[in-house]
């Protein structure tokens, strides 16, 4: 065991320090603190460490109130550090890699904060024999759980029954389960074998509709949740923001940059179920959605014909593939909320094409975001860059960055 003093923290919210001149990566350590470390895995260049004894505690440590925490169950990296650490943290984050990948200095960077616990709308747990739960940071040991504080209540008083349903016979590999925050609305989608009369016994009064596999047990195989006055449908496998309370302050910042400019076309891509560009269709003449999930393209046709959205049009595709091969009108504005990775090359050029005089681009990975900022600012204005906490009690952070042509 070594005792060694906390520098400062990486992206990812580990401890930073170094054991005989090698960097050592701690998880829940925090800068300024002296601690003493177990080494759980060395590499060439750098080590993995786990903290054993605080022996000089620092003013941003907080108690988790999770029990799982301390076994790094994967879920959370940051309950160890108070409100204040984690918000200075994500902005600095930021930052630093806006100006170490995107050679951007960005002052004066700001945080939309939103609950610390209870927040997720989905979960997938993996299933191990009679137990569900998560797989450890760095490794695949797997973390049985009863409870977890970062999903939503009503997915919380679901976990005693999915525990009955574990005790039967079963060749289960996960189960996810996803619920409407505002509609109290929820799905409940098990992978593999179960008794599918045990399943709806146990569950049908308590949840919407239940999935084994692809075949829907009861209910219409989908959800609604409402976002902003709007009403969206949502399968399984379609993507929808994990936090919906936070998700409507990320879209009324998207969409106050709209206000009072004449946008002919605004192209919506990866466009998930629709949500972002049913909510602008007011706000603009025509939208253009493409999304590559072909169910959720499916979700957001229904989406538009549910809010009484007629100036809307969704693509199935790739969006790099069918912005190469589709002709589009001019293009006025663009919003994009692409995957951690990011934009692919053949996109950003496309993009560039186009020339709209508005560009959102809304990222969950600041790394590819700093890396895709590059090829557009030639040509785009960086306005503003607003910080979203979606995920709190973790290192992630939403961006959404306004560009406008030079």
């Amino acid at each position: 065991m070594k005792e060694i003093e906390i520098v400062k923290l990486d992206y990812f919210g580990r401890g930073i320090g170094y054991i005989d001149g090698k960097i050592t990566f701690i998880s829940h350590a925090l800068p300024k603190e002296l601690v003493r470390v177990g080494l759980v895995k060395e590499k060439k260049k750098y080590q993995l460490g786990k903290v054993d004894q605080i022996v000089v505690k620092s003013p941003l440590r907080e108690k988790s109130i999770c029990p799982y925490f301390d076994d790094s169950c994967g879920g959370c990296q940051l309950r160890h550090m108070n409100k204040v650490g984690q918000k200075e943290f994500k902005i600095n984050r930021v930052g630093e890699l806006l100006l170490k990948n995107g050679k951007m200095k960005i002052d004066g960077l700001t945080l939309f904060e939103g609950d610390d616990n209870h927040y997720r709308n989905k979960v997938v747990f993996q299933i191990k024999d009679k137990e569900f739960g998560f797989y450890e940071e760095e490794s695949f040991n797997f973390i049985p759980i009863d409870y977890c504080y970062l999903l939503d209540k009503q997915i919380n008083d679901l976990l005693p029954l999915l525990r009955s349903i574990l005790l039967k016979p079963h060749q289960l590999t996960k189960v996810m389960i996803r619920c409407g925050v505002n509609t109290k609305e929820s799905m409940i989608v098990f992978y593999g074998k179960v008794n599918h009369q045990d399943v709806i016994h146990t569950f049908s009064n308590q949840v919407t509709t239940g999935i084994v596999n692809d075949d829907v047990l009861w209910g219409k195989g989908v959800i609604f949740e409402e976002v902003l006055n709007k009403r969206f449908t949502l399968s399984k496998d379609a993507f929808f923001q994990v936090n919906t309370k936070q998700v409507e302050a990320l879209y009324q910042d998207v969409l106050s940059n709209l206000v009072g400019k004449e946008i002919n076309t605004l192209l919506d891509l990866y466009s998930g179920t629709g949500t972002i560009g049913i909510l602008a269709s007011d706000k603009v003449r025509k939208v253009i959605g493409v999304e590559v999930v072909e169910s959720a393209v499916l979700n957001a046709k229904e989406n538009a014909k549910l809010n009484g959205v007629d100036n809307i049009e969704f693509f199935h595709g790739k969006v790099e593939d069918i912005l190469f091969s589709k002709t589009f009108p001019q293009v006025d504005a663009v919003i994009v909320d692409p995957p951690r990775s990011g934009l692919d090359k053949k996109t950003r050029e496309m993009l560039l094409k186009f020339r709209s005089s508005l560009l959102i681009y809304i990222s969950c990975d600041v790394a590819t975001l700093s890396r895709d900022l590059i090829d557009f600012l030639p040509l785009y204005q960086l306005e503003k860059i607003t910080l979203v906490d979606m995920f709190p009690n973790t290192y992630h952070v939403e961006c959404v960055c306004v560009l406008n042509r030079r």
